[in-house]
C-alpha cells in the first residue's frame, strides 16, 4: 500500500512539473550558454541529447536522501544539457571553429576559462560562470576521435563535486572538471603559502 502510495506521489509531482518546465526561460540564468551554432551537426546518424530541467532534477535530488551532498548540488541546479554527436572525419574543422568561437564568446562574457587541452585532433575546453561569489555554470566543449560534446550545466554548483554529478547522470567528462578546479585550488594555496 506505502508503496502504491508514494509511486502514485511520485508520478503526480513529474507530471505536475512537466507544465512547469514549459514555462521555464533558462537563457535568464547567468550559467546558461545559447548553442544554436550545432544545429546542422545534430542530425548525425549516432546522437545524444540531454535535457533535464528543474523539476526533473528536483525529483531526482528527492530520490538521492541516502547522499545529502548529491541531493543539495542537484537541488541548486536548474538544468543539465548534453550535446553529443559524432562527426566526419571532413566536420573536424567546422566543430572546432565552433569550440573556438563559442570561447572567444564566453571570454567576452567573463566566463572563466578552467582547462584547454589540445592533442592532435583532440581539444577540451571547460568554462564556468561565476555570479555572485558563486558558480553559476559549466561549459564543457570537447572533440574526440570522431565525437562532438557539449555539456552546459546551469544553476548554483560546487566543482569538487561534478565527479559524483558526472557519475549520477552517466555524463563523460565532469571529472575533468572536477580535477581542474582542485588543481587551480592547489595552485592557490600554494601560491599563497609561497607569499
Amino acid at each position: 500500500m506505502i508503496r502504491k502510495i508514494s509511486f502514485a506521489i511520485v508520478i503526480s509531482v513529474f507530471l505536475g512539473s512537466l507544465g512547469y518546465a514549459q514555462e521555464e526561460d533558462y537563457s535568464k540564468y547567468a550559467g546558461f550558454v545559447d548553442l544554436p551554432q550545432l544545429t546542422g551537426f545534430k542530425k548525425a546518424d549516432r546522437s545524444v541529447e540531454v535535457y533535464l530541467k528543474k523539476p526533473l532534477l528536483s525529483l531526482v535530488a528527492a530520490l538521492n536522501a541516502e547522499d545529502p551532498t548529491l541531493q543539495q548540488l542537484i537541488e541548486n541546479l536548474a538544468l543539465i544539457r548534453v550535446e553529443q554527436f559524432e562527426i566526419e572525419p571532413d566536420q573536424g574543422a567546422k566543430v572546432q571553429k565552433t569550440i573556438d568561437e563559442v570561447a572567444q564568446k564566453l571570454e567576452k562574457q567573463k566566463w572563466d576559462k578552467l582547462v584547454k587541452a589540445v592533442d592532435g585532433g583532440e581539444h577540451v575546453e571547460i568554462f564556468i560562470k561565476s555570479d555572485n561569489a558563486k558558480i553559476a555554470g559549466l561549459l564543457v566543449m570537447a572533440l574526440e576521435d570522431g565525437e562532438a560534446s557539449f555539456i552546459n550545466i546551469v544553476g548554483e554548483l560546487d566543482l569538487s563535486l561534478l565527479g559524483k554529478l558526472g557519475a549520477q547522470f552517466d555524463i563523460p567528462g565532469l571529472e575533468k572538471a572536477s580535477a581542474a578546479k582542485n588543481d587551480q585550488q592547489d595552485q592557490e594555496a600554494g601560491h599563497e603559502e609561497g607569499d
